[in-house]
Parts: structure tokens; C-alpha cells; sequence
């Protein structure tokens, strides 16, 4: 039990129901790596700062100095600034919704 829950249950009747996980990935598309390490993609979006580093160590140093990456936001994107790489868009507001209208800006406009 979190102590999220801890502190509702002294007032409110709890359940914890656990809908999200971190897991690694251990299983890929090789051709879509491929087209990552080679550069023939146009962007890479990721939502969460797990989902980045995740990635991250799937990778070689030298293509991830060469990404092109997307953010749903600014916590996201501060996780892939710790590497060294600025992202080509970080969503306006912290949402997907945002985050494709931002997408959506950037290609119009490059």
C-alpha cells in the first residue's frame, strides 16, 4: 500500500487498482531501428521520462546524438536534455491532444 493510500484511508475507503506499469524492451522491429540509426524517420515522441530512457538504452551514443524527438511535455523533455539532446518540440500543454496539434505546427512550418 502507497502512502498515497495510506493518507485516504485514515478518512476514505481505498482500493488500489495499479492500471500502469514500467516495463523494458527486450523485443524490437530491427527495421525500425534500422531507419532510427540510419536517420530515414522524421520524428520520435515520447510521452513519459521511462519511455525515453527506456529507449535511450536500446541505442548507440552516436544515434542519439543525431535524434529527432518529440515531448508531451516539460518533464519528458527534461529527461531527454540530460542526455545532451534538445527535443525538436515539447507540447504547449502537457497532453496528447497538445502535443499532436504542436506536431502538427512543426511540420507546416520545417
Amino acid at each position: 500500500s502507497s502512502l498515497f493510500t495510506k493518507g485516504l484511508k485514515s478518512k476514505y475507503s481505498t482500493t488500489r487498482i495499479n492500471i500502469y506499469t514500467t516495463l523494458d524492451e527486450k523485443c524490437y522491429d530491427s527495421i525500425v531501428m534500422e531507419r532510427i540509426r540510419t536517420g530515414k524517420y522524421d520524428l520520435i515522441v515520447f510521452t513519459s521520462p521511462s519511455g525515453f530512457n527506456n529507449f535511450k538504452s536500446l541505442i548507440s551514443k552516436k544515434t542519439l546524438q543525431k535524434l529527432k524527438s518529440a515531448s508531451i511535455g516539460t518533464t519528458t523533455s527534461m529527461a531527454i536534455n540530460q542526455s545532451g539532446i534538445n527535443p525538436k518540440i515539447t507540447a504547449h500543454k502537457p497532453n496528447s491532444n497538445q502535443l499532436i496539434l504542436d506536431i502538427i505546427q512543426y511540420f507546416k512550418t520545417n
